[in-house]
């Protein structure tokens, strides 16, 4: 008889040697991702040189990423396959270093900062995680500044920051914006309270961790803003660059003179809007190196956000005329600015009327909001959407009604900013839309729609019952916020040319310019599309 079993037993064991050349070279081919074998030094200043050696860098300069910012490619020395050579700039804070390539990215290798390492309490220099001792307070309110103690804070702020507790269990390192900082030592630190603060664990993040968390209390004495009815909403933009038109395209150029920025709008965390969940690359700014006539560039953005409608539970006899001044906030909100003309002598007219016999700034923010409603007439398509221009024609679309209102409230010292953003209807269309909303100490901004609470609404938005009087510190949960004030970041090129959309939904100044040797480019702006609604119960 013959053994027919001997060669089917073996066919498992071929089938794994197979499986297993196969993968060798699977691995051979794609296992090739960037690694850092050493940093020298590992704690530098602004200025200084630092040396990468690895395996599989690459032979073409890739993408160098420190402390969660892209490395200028101008710092870029040298780029080899097993070294790179990189002058630390001005701004640069400790963190970690990756290396990115066409072949993947590299695990992160820590590179210090010497001027923001913390200072240990024996008086020698080494890095730790900070330690939180002490909260000034026993119970905070919002607006105000609180101090906190302890040690390994770091002798500067850089990208450090103070995580504070919102609601519904979420923590918010963005809350405290920059302007929230009045002092930063290694030892203590002094910010104010930010918007949207509820009780809960504060803590300090440094580029060595997060510090062991402290319990605070907020107080609401003249009450608050309640988050309800959440609305998911799934939502897709971006922008196409096309068109490039190169400046003398045969000369040698330098380096950053042909390239091109792109800066695509923020969704911001706030106590209305959660949960920001991006689907794609979330990076919102791109820069495109030595482009030529053939460049055409899209970059699209996908992502879920949890909006919440705000309703007010506000005792106005209890709000508080006082803001602190140690910070600068109020002196940044009260400015005047290209778009509001605080100082103009009919602006500071009707800032005398708003004020007159009113202390409490919630009082002279409904003030203004009457007046900005009696004094314009909703229209589109206005040729100059100013302030001015809308108050001498006594009509102006949404972004007009909101600049109106936020320069009235500045005129007459009340801090105010306007929001942009979109509108979405029940069908999913959405549209560009400008509001505005207003501080006062222990509440924090209040959101106020002048356009809608004149009756403004395009087709398919759900409509209340009174405009007039819900759109005054209460708000829909239709809407997605994109920029809160306006976005100080100046172009990267001054000398080179930029573009700005049509018709913007935020209020950013940036949005793409192009180094010297690009005589122009063409950017096609995608407006934002609605691509899911979910509506709570």
């Amino acid at each position: 008889m013959v053994d027919t079993k001997t060669p089917l037993s073996l066919t498992p064991i071929l089938l794994v040697a197979v499986a297993l050349i196969v993968l060798a070279v699977l691995l051979a081919v794609i296992g090739r991702d960037p690694s850092v074998e050493d940093l020298e030094p590992s704690v530098v200043s602004a200025g200084d040189e630092v040396v990468i050696t690895g395996r599989n860098l690459g032979n073409e300069i890739g993408t160098l990423l420190f402390g969660g910012r892209e490395l200028p490619t101008a710092n870029v020395t040298l780029w080899r396959d097993e070294q790179i050579s990189f002058t630390v700039p001005r701004t640069a804070d400790s963190g970690l270093l990756y290396v990115i390539n066409e072949r993947g990215r590299s695990d992160g290798v820590l590179l210090q900062v010497r001027e923001s390492m913390p200072v240990a309490g024996s008086g020698i220099e080494r890095p730790g995680a900070p330690i939180v001792d002490a909260v000034s307070e026993e119970t905070l309110r919002v607006g105000t500044t609180v101090t906190i103690r302890g040690s390994n804070f770091g002798r500067l702020r850089r990208s450090s920051r103070v995580v504070f507790p919102m609601a519904g269990a979420v923590s918010c390192a963005s809350c405290a914006e920059a302007l929230s900082y009045a002092f930063w030592s290694d030892s203590e630190i002094v910010v104010r309270v930010p918007s949207g603060v509820t009780s809960g664990l504060v803590s300090v993040v440094t580029a060595w961790g997060a510090s062991n968390p402290v319990r605070i209390l907020v107080e609401r004495p003249s009450g608050g803003l309640a988050a309800e009815n959440p609305a998911e909403i799934a939502l897709r933009y971006g922008a196409r660059l096309t068109d490039v038109i190169l400046d003398s395209p045969e000369e040698p150029v330098l380096p950053g003179e042909r390239d091109i920025v792109i800066r695509l709008p923020v969704l911001s965390t706030t106590h209305a809007q959660r949960s920001l969940r991006y689907l794609s690359d979330r990076t919102h700014q791109s820069r495109f190196e030595l482009v030529d006539a053939s460049f055409d560039h899209e970059i699209t953005r996908t992502l879920i956000v949890e909006r919440f409608a705000i309703r007010s539970e506000i005792n106005p006899a209890a709000i508080s005329a006082a803001y602190e001044a140690e910070t600068g906030f109020f002196e940044h909100y009260t400015r005047a600015l290209p778009d509001l003309p605080v100082d103009e002598p009919g602006i500071q007219e009707v800032a005398g009327r708003l004020r007159a016999n009113r202390a409490s700034p919630y009082r002279i923010a409904e003030a203004a909001y009457e007046f900005t409603l009696d004094s314009l007439v909703y229209a589109i398509g206005m040729p100059d959407r100013s302030v001015i221009s809308g108050l001498e024609a006594g009509a102006g679309d949404d972004f007009t009604y909101a600049l109106v209102f936020v320069t009235a409230l500045r005129a007459a010292r009340v801090p105010a900013r306007p929001v942009g953003g979109i509108l979405v209807t029940e069908d999913g269309d959405a549209y560009p839309h400008f509001w505005a909303e207003f501080f006062v100490t222990g509440i924090g901004w209040i959101p106020v729609d002048p356009a809608l609470g004149d009756g403004a609404f395009p087709a398919g938005f759900p409509v209340p019952e009174d405009p007039r009087t819900f759109y005054f510190a209460n708000l829909d949960n239709r809407r997605l916020a994109f920029s809160h004030g306006y976005d100080s970041r100046e172009p990267t090129f001054l000398d080179g040319v930029s573009r700005t959309p049509d018709d913007p939904y935020t209020l950013q100044r940036s949005f793409a310019d192009a180094g010297a040797r690009i005589a122009s480019f063409e950017l096609d702006w995608h407006a934002p599309r609605v691509i899911g609604l979910f509506l709570s119960d």
